[in-house]
């Protein structure tokens, strides 16, 4: 038996989905597939964690290639991809011995809530969104409740919203960055709140707009998050807007064209924004230094995969 969970992209609500304000995450049409009849090459602490709600289950062995570019992570979020497909397949292992069938709808019903909170446990955190778009597919609005749970609802974006995934080749670590807000956060208090303040109101204009279906508030939204998230990380030292990143989108008219890191930041995956009747080439700088991803966004969620 194979299943396959896509890989994912934040659009919007960094950080701040953290603090209680909304993320926009879409899934990506890269696969991560589990197969029960191979064995791992690598037991993800992901997976070995879900693997306690199945006790007697081998773990499966899984492709992630996809979500890789010449052996580098792309940043499209494998681990919640991996371990959303082994959850699935043992969940579909579950439902054939019990002779269930399962559409895409029902099997991430039973997924999610096992991936959600093992790949919590294992990395000690983080928000689930990536859980929640390897699971569910589509593009989603996602809110963390105060007790930590998320509340999703469907979304699309906008078909005269123009969006393009640029890959610098130049992986960032989450988790680095995190840790650095995190400090900063416990040193200056007020700062870290005035800063984060900015960005959950950039995300929720933007969540706002994209419900909406409203691209020049959509981008001004994400200009907003931009200028938000460069001052945060230039507070906390975390490198989400890349100095390379201020320097070639420094002579573009926000109500036109808006460039943010997908996620985090850091410069692995840049996101690039217009509206759809826009054909400008994209600035040289980038061009140069990066590769557009051919991408489908709003991608199929988990599912299983024939052989």
């Amino acid at each position: 038996m194979r299943t396959a969970a896509p890989g994912k992209l934040v659009i919007s609500g960094a950080y701040a989905v953290l603090h209680g304000g909304p993320a926009i995450v879409t899934a990506v049409d890269r696969y991560v597939v589990a197969d029960s009849t191979q064995k791992p090459s690598f037991e993800a602490p992901e997976v070995l964690a879900a693997a306690q709600h199945y006790p007697g289950r081998c773990i499966p062995g899984f492709d992630a290639s996809a979500l890789r570019n010449d052996g580098k992570k792309l940043g499209l979020g494998s681990s919640a991809a991996i371990t959303v497909a082994s959850v699935a397949l043992w969940e579909l292992e579950a439902a054939a011995l019990d002779d269930t069938a399962l559409d895409d709808t029902a099997l991430a019903e039973r997924v999610f809530p096992v991936a959600f909170a093992a790949h919590r446990a294992a990395q000690g955190g983080g928000s689930g969104v990536d859980v929640a778009a390897a699971t569910y597919g589509g593009t989603l609005h996602a809110r963390r409740s105060p007790s930590g749970n998320l509340e999703l609802r469907r979304a699309a974006l906008p078909p005269t919203l123009d969006a393009e995934v640029w890959w610098t080749g130049v992986p960032a670590s989450t988790p680095a960055l995190l840790r650095l807000i995190e400090r900063f956060e416990a040193a200056e208090p007020a700062r870290f709140e005035a800063l984060m303040r900015a960005q959950k109101d950039a995300s929720e204009r933007t969540a706002l707009a994209l419900l909406a279906g409203d691209v020049e508030d959509l981008l001004a939204g994400l200009h907003a998050q931009f200028l938000a998230l460069g001052a945060l990380g230039h507070a906390s030292g975390a490198n989400i807007i890349t100095e390379d990143l201020t320097r070639a989108t420094a002579g573009l008219d926000p109500a036109r064209e808006v460039w943010l890191p997908a996620g985090a930041g850091g410069g692995d995956v840049l996101m690039r924004y217009r509206a759809a009747a826009s054909t400008a080439a994209p600035p040289s700088a980038i061009e140069r230094s990066a590769e557009r991803l051919p991408l489908t966004l709003g991608a199929r969620g988990v599912h299983r995969r024939p052989h």
